[in-house]
Protein backbone atom coordinates (compact mmCIF):
# COMPACT_ATOMS: atom_id res chain seq x y z
CA UNK A 1 0.00 0.00 0.00
CA UNK A 2 2.78 2.36 0.90
CA UNK A 3 4.23 1.79 -2.44
CA UNK A 4 1.28 2.20 -4.56
CA UNK A 5 0.55 5.93 -2.60
CA UNK A 6 4.45 6.50 -3.19
CA UNK A 7 4.07 5.48 -7.17
CA UNK A 8 0.83 7.77 -7.46
CA UNK A 9 2.18 10.82 -5.48
CA UNK A 10 5.50 10.81 -7.81
CA UNK A 11 2.74 10.54 -10.88
CA UNK A 12 1.65 13.52 -9.73
CA UNK A 13 4.34 15.29 -9.17
CA UNK A 14 5.48 14.82 -12.56
CA UNK A 15 2.57 15.73 -14.07
CA UNK A 16 3.01 19.12 -12.55
CA UNK A 17 6.30 19.37 -13.19
CA UNK A 18 5.87 18.69 -16.79
CA UNK A 19 3.50 21.00 -17.03
CA UNK A 20 5.19 24.14 -15.16
CA UNK A 21 8.62 22.73 -16.81
CA UNK A 22 7.09 25.03 -19.76
CA UNK A 23 6.70 28.13 -18.52
CA UNK A 24 9.91 27.80 -16.47
CA UNK A 25 11.58 26.97 -19.48
CA UNK A 26 10.28 29.89 -21.26
CA UNK A 27 10.98 32.32 -18.25
CA UNK A 28 14.42 31.23 -17.38
CA UNK A 29 15.54 32.39 -21.08
CA UNK A 30 13.88 35.38 -21.02
CA UNK A 31 15.22 36.51 -17.96
CA UNK A 32 18.81 36.21 -19.43
CA UNK A 33 17.79 38.34 -22.38
CA UNK A 34 18.50 41.87 -22.66
CA UNK A 35 16.25 44.73 -23.91
CA UNK A 36 12.83 42.67 -22.54
CA UNK A 37 10.96 44.36 -19.82
CA UNK A 38 8.69 41.44 -18.15
CA UNK A 39 5.35 42.75 -15.81
CA UNK A 40 3.25 40.40 -13.95
CA UNK A 41 0.10 40.99 -12.47
CA UNK A 42 -1.48 38.58 -9.13
CA UNK A 43 -4.78 36.80 -8.50
CA UNK A 44 -6.41 40.44 -7.23
CA UNK A 45 -5.64 42.47 -9.76
CA UNK A 46 -7.38 39.68 -12.12
CA UNK A 47 -10.73 38.86 -10.71
CA UNK A 48 -13.59 39.24 -13.41
CA UNK A 49 -11.57 39.07 -16.75
CA UNK A 50 -12.92 36.73 -19.41
CA UNK A 51 -11.66 37.50 -22.60
CA UNK A 52 -13.76 36.84 -26.38
CA UNK A 53 -11.48 36.05 -29.38
CA UNK A 54 -11.72 35.46 -32.80
CA UNK A 55 -10.25 31.94 -34.06
CA UNK A 56 -11.15 31.08 -37.98
CA UNK A 57 -13.42 34.03 -38.42
CA UNK A 58 -15.86 32.24 -35.45
CA UNK A 59 -15.86 34.20 -31.90
CA UNK A 60 -14.51 32.05 -28.71
CA UNK A 61 -14.07 32.77 -24.89
CA UNK A 62 -11.42 31.93 -22.51
CA UNK A 63 -13.49 31.94 -19.53
CA UNK A 64 -12.30 31.18 -15.74
CA UNK A 65 -9.93 31.91 -13.39
CA UNK A 66 -6.80 33.58 -13.94
CA UNK A 67 -3.91 32.99 -11.40
CA UNK A 68 -1.16 35.41 -13.06
CA UNK A 69 -0.74 37.13 -15.88
CA UNK A 70 2.54 38.09 -17.22
CA UNK A 71 3.10 40.56 -19.70
CA UNK A 72 6.74 40.92 -21.66
CA UNK A 73 7.78 43.65 -24.16
CA UNK A 74 10.77 42.12 -26.42
CA UNK A 75 12.58 45.56 -27.99
CA UNK A 76 13.71 46.01 -31.72
CA UNK A 77 17.54 46.47 -30.21
CA UNK A 78 17.92 42.50 -30.16
CA UNK A 79 15.97 41.51 -32.57
CA UNK A 80 17.32 37.43 -31.94
CA UNK A 81 15.44 37.76 -28.40
CA UNK A 82 11.76 37.36 -30.62
CA UNK A 83 13.22 34.55 -33.00
CA UNK A 84 14.32 32.65 -29.46
CA UNK A 85 11.24 33.22 -27.86
CA UNK A 86 9.12 32.01 -31.07
CA UNK A 87 11.44 28.61 -30.99
CA UNK A 88 10.15 28.55 -27.15
CA UNK A 89 6.99 28.46 -28.28
CA UNK A 90 6.98 26.32 -31.21
CA UNK A 91 8.53 23.55 -29.02
CA UNK A 92 6.77 23.41 -26.21
CA UNK A 93 3.32 24.65 -26.57
CA UNK A 94 0.27 23.59 -28.73
CA UNK A 95 -0.70 26.46 -32.02
CA UNK A 96 -4.33 27.65 -31.57
CA UNK A 97 -4.35 30.15 -34.08
CA UNK A 98 -1.69 31.89 -36.73
CA UNK A 99 -2.33 35.28 -38.40
CA UNK A 100 0.27 37.29 -40.13
CA UNK A 101 0.84 40.55 -42.14
CA UNK A 102 3.34 42.18 -44.16
CA UNK A 103 4.18 44.09 -40.54
CA UNK A 104 4.00 41.28 -37.86
CA UNK A 105 2.96 38.19 -36.98
CA UNK A 106 0.25 36.62 -34.38
CA UNK A 107 0.45 33.66 -32.49
CA UNK A 108 -1.86 31.98 -29.85
CA UNK A 109 -0.91 29.09 -27.87
CA UNK A 110 -1.94 26.52 -25.43
CA UNK A 111 0.16 24.39 -22.84
CA UNK A 112 -2.32 21.53 -23.64
CA UNK A 113 -4.35 19.26 -25.67
CA UNK A 114 -8.28 20.17 -25.40
CA UNK A 115 -10.54 22.74 -24.27
CA UNK A 116 -9.20 22.61 -20.42
CA UNK A 117 -5.73 24.66 -20.06
CA UNK A 118 -3.63 26.59 -17.61
CA UNK A 119 -1.83 28.46 -19.72
CA UNK A 120 -2.60 30.39 -22.90
CA UNK A 121 -0.08 32.93 -24.52
CA UNK A 122 -0.62 35.19 -27.10
CA UNK A 123 3.13 36.53 -28.82
CA UNK A 124 2.95 39.05 -31.58
CA UNK A 125 6.26 38.84 -33.16
CA UNK A 126 6.82 42.34 -34.67
CA UNK A 127 9.46 41.77 -38.21
CA UNK A 128 10.54 45.41 -37.69
CA UNK A 129 10.22 46.57 -34.40
CA UNK A 130 9.04 46.09 -30.63
CA UNK A 131 7.28 42.45 -30.26
CA UNK A 132 4.50 41.49 -27.19
CA UNK A 133 4.10 38.46 -25.11
CA UNK A 134 1.05 37.94 -23.25
CA UNK A 135 0.81 34.73 -20.90
CA UNK A 136 -2.28 34.17 -18.62
CA UNK A 137 -2.46 31.32 -16.31
CA UNK A 138 -4.72 29.22 -14.41
CA UNK A 139 -7.67 27.38 -14.41
CA UNK A 140 -9.29 28.20 -18.03
CA UNK A 141 -12.01 26.73 -20.66
CA UNK A 142 -11.56 27.51 -24.02
CA UNK A 143 -15.35 27.64 -25.54
CA UNK A 144 -16.77 28.81 -28.79
CA UNK A 145 -20.03 31.02 -28.79
CA UNK A 146 -22.92 28.79 -29.89
CA UNK A 147 -25.01 31.77 -31.43
CA UNK A 148 -21.63 32.75 -33.33
CA UNK A 149 -21.44 29.04 -35.33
Amino acid sequence: MQLLVTLFSSLILMSTNVQSSKHDELYEAIDQMEDVTTMSFSKSILDGIDIDFDVEEKLSSVKGDFNQVTFSIISKDNPSNALKIHELLKKSYFLIEHENDEDSDFYMLKDQKGDHVSEIIFFVKDLEGTSFLLCLEGDMILTKNEDEE
